[in-house]
């Protein structure tokens, strides 16, 4: 075998010192921004996440806890604040389809309600015989009436939509040519022209009811709508803040985990 080379052992002592890579890392810093500077020098694959995280290191344990905490701190209260106006959002529009809305559709369904059963009675007014029935007759029709009017009078009065004022002005216009027509028929009856009185009631009366009855179908199809829009908008709303939240919190977790 050939005899080896004889170890130098300087070289042991400057391998073993403690310092050494301390002081490699520090000539490394040094001769860093010299290469910066020479034309096509290209910097290694992740030296300036190195740099990021050499600066990084530099912070305080304290400081940096200080600002995790914080970080993690506002994400809480911004989520926190999102959740809140989007329920707030949310039970808003609820309380209009609950209070408005749809009482307001409960109100014009009963109208057109009513309008069936006073034509109703109105036919029921020719068939009987005696002049008591008649007379309850004439008495029930009076009562749908009275009944109809306070329910338009509270419609109109919870009214907040252009479109809805005009749809109720149209009704307005064509009750009123209805209880026109109804009286000259109900005339009629009392006076014993009952034939007369179902012709005017096939070829006037009818037909105004009709009217009134499409309008009715109108303003009942409006406040539908707006339920409907009502319920699309708050849904629409919670969607954004929902996304809010998740990017929020992404981004505070991520900052966090940075400071980390």
């Amino acid at each position: 075998r050939r005899p080896q080379a004889p170890i130098n052992p300087s070289f042991h002592r400057v391998i073993d010192r403690p310092n050494f890579c301390a002081r490699a890392h520090h000539f490394r810093r040094i001769l860093r921004p010299l290469r910066a500077q020479t034309p096509g020098y290209r910097p290694p694959v992740g030296a300036a996440l190195e740099t990021r995280m050499l600066s990084n290191a530099r912070i305080p344990i304290d400081r940096k806890l200080a600002l995790i905490y914080a970080t993690l701190m506002t994400t809480l209260l911004v989520v926190a604040g999102a959740a809140f106006t989007a329920l707030q959002n949310l039970e808003r529009g609820a309380e209009r389809v609950a209070t408005r809305y749809a009482q307001q559709l409960d109100t014009i369904s009963d109208v057109q309600m009513l309008m069936f059963r006073i034509s109703l009675e109105a036919r029921h007014a020719m068939l009987v015989e005696t002049p008591e029935a008649r007379d309850a007759t004439f008495a029930r029709i009076g009562q749908f009436r009275e009944e109809m009017l306070r329910k338009l009078e509270a419609f109109e009065s919870r009214v907040s939509t252009e479109q809805g004022r005009a749809s109720l002005a149209r009704i307005r216009e064509a009750e009123t040519l209805f209880w026109r027509l109804g009286g000259e028929v109900v005339g009629k009856i009392q006076a014993g022209d009952v034939r007369g009185a179902f012709t005017q009631l096939e070829g006037e009366l009818v037909p105004a009811r009709d009217t009134m009855v499409r309008h009715i179908a109108e303003l009942r199809q409006w406040q539908q709508q707006l339920v409907v829009q009502t319920v699309e908008d708050s849904m629409t709303v919670a969607d954004r803040y929902k996304t809010l939240v998740v990017a929020v919190a992404v981004l505070g977790a991520a900052v966090a985990a940075w400071l980390a």
